[in-house]
């Protein structure tokens, strides 16, 4: 009797491990096929969608991104976005909004490079289109070699060339400068 219990705990044991096995072997090959039909891409270090991130200093934000896409690849320090936006803010706290249809970020020294039908949104008055621009987080600049064009309610400005100075508050014109200045309207006494 004794060895009959031991012979059927045995065989148990033994229908118990195969199963095992087997469930580990088709849980593997599953995982490959998956793999094999994802078509992963193994050169991509890593993929976010719907990114959000913001650096402050002393208290105060110095810049916030904001991308639909991003993807590292390999041990590059590289990042691309698409339909990125960042906001930079003066000294003055007047916010500079630059938007870009695609671009890349250097991770170690925060720099920018965005094309594909590039805004910059310069407080709430000045509104400047571009093919491509480049920012500079060491200096923090805002520059591009392209034609720009500025608009607001009072002119309208293009040139090629640009600097955009965060810390000065400056924005310079390299270029080529065209300007139109649009009529004041005359002052109506109303009293």
């Amino acid at each position: 009797m004794e060895k009959i219990r031991k012979r059927k705990i045995l065989l148990v044991s033994f229908i118990v491990l195969f199963c095992i096995g087997f469930f580990i072997y088709k849980s593997n090959n599953h995982n490959y096929n998956l793999k094999k039909r994802m078509k992963i891409d193994s050169k991509v270090k890593m993929s976010l969608k719907n990114v959000f991130v913001s650096e402050s200093t002393g208290g105060k934000i110095r810049w916030e991104i904001q991308a639909a896409k991003l993807a590292q690849f390999g041990k590059n320090d590289i990042v691309k976005v698409e339909k990125v936006k960042a906001l930079f803010y003066t000294k003055d706290g007047t916010k500079v909004q630059i938007k870009g249809k695609t671009g890349e970020i250097k991770i170690k020294t925060k720099d920018i490079t965005l094309s594909g039908d590039v805004e910059i949104i310069y407080g709430n008055e000045y509104k400047m289109s571009t093919p491509s621009l480049f920012y500079r987080d060491n200096n923090r600049t805002i520059t591009t070699e392209d034609l720009i064009k500025i608009e607001s309610n009072n002119f309208f400005v293009q040139g090629v060339g640009l600097v955009i100075e965060l810390k000065s508050e400056r924005v310079i014109l390299n270029n080529k400068v065209k300007a139109k200045i649009f009529p004041f309207s005359e002052f109506k006494d109303v009293s």
